[in-house]
């Protein structure tokens, strides 16, 4: 009778863990700002949210006219460390004309932001545009030291608005949850155990690729680290499809790319990127932001 009481006893408190860890965690494509300690849970669990509709039409419609009156003066020799830059263009968009709804993003997810980039410095603001007739880019991350040694390195976040409809034509971001806390040598042993490490170069791209020395068309070749997805359940591939103004954020440490757009119009997302002080800033690079002039997002307000 002990026995059966005990057996009950720890099924009901695995039940409670189950109901408890469900219930702390949003679905990663439709979180909510009401709740910000969930939302930062979610995120650090899988690299990668959604948070639907967060700008209103107008507010949306005035970033979209931003970065068309923006496109209209751009040249192709501005086209800001992108991968498969066939029919895709990363443009650089002035701090001050997007500055409120910078702030605004800021003041609805307060807690989330200062709790991942404490003292959080903008180092991107800019509009990733695809257009019909683009490839796929390869994996990758957005950062790759803070893969080898991320007790080092401060975390690093992009937050992009989506400026129209997205679904799968148009080739949206695509990521893999949960890579964000997959260390480049858990990757390596990964591979290695399933005697696939040998196969794959240095940048994880399959090595018997013809398109392997492409810079268009590498995002064709097969990556190791969409295969992952195949060896361990545990990563999940998804695409970020989402309704205009919705809010995509992704860490620099997930594994993510733009997908192939074979819709028959534009994707353009306007994004900033964020990196805290609570350690070393893991990007070789950042987008000039008012002649270098360092832009604090507390500050703002």
């Amino acid at each position: 009778m002990k026995f059966i009481i005990m057996k009950l006893l720890i099924l009901l408190l695995l039940l409670f863990l189950i109901i408890y860890r469900s219930n702390n965690y949003f679905e990663w494509n439709k979180c909510n700002i009401q709740n910000q300690t969930k939302l930062t849970d979610t995120f650090n669990k899988y690299g990668l949210i959604i948070i639907p509709e967060l700008l209103n039409s107008n507010e949306t419609n005035n970033l979209l006219n931003i970065v068309l009156n923006k496109e209209k003066n751009f040249h192709e020799s501005e086209n800001f460390e992108i991968r498969s830059f066939y029919k895709r263009k990363n443009i650089t968009i002035p701090f001050n004309d997007c500055k409120k709804y910078i702030v605004k993003i800021y003041k609805q997810n307060k807690y989330f932001i200062d709790k991942l980039t404490p003292n959080a410095k903008i180092v991107e603001c800019a509009a990733l545009i695809t257009e019909p007739g683009c490839y796929p880019q390869g994996w990758h991350t957005d950062t790759y030291l803070d893969k080898i040694n991320p007790d080092k390195y401060a975390n690093l976040i992009s937050f992009g608005i989506a400026l129209d409809d997205i679904d799968e034509t148009l080739g949206p971001l695509e990521g893999i949850l949960k890579t964000n806390n997959l260390k480049t040598n858990e990757i390596d042993n990964i591979l290695n155990n399933n005697n696939l490490l040998n196969k794959y170069d240095e940048n994880y791209y399959h090595k018997d690729c013809i398109y392997i020395e492409n810079d268009i068309k590498r995002g064709l070749c097969n990556s190791a680290l969409f295969e992952i997805t195949k060896l361990n359940k545990n990563f999940k591939h998804v695409k970020t499809t989402c309704k205009k103004g919705s809010l995509i954020i992704w860490s620099s440490k997930v594994f993510h790319r733009g997908g192939q757009n074979y819709g028959y119009k534009n994707r353009p997302i306007f994004y900033f990127t964020l990196v805290g002080d609570n350690g070393e800033n893991p990007m070789h690079y950042s987008i000039n932001m008012d002649n270098n002039k360092e832009i604090f997002i507390k500050s703002l307000i």
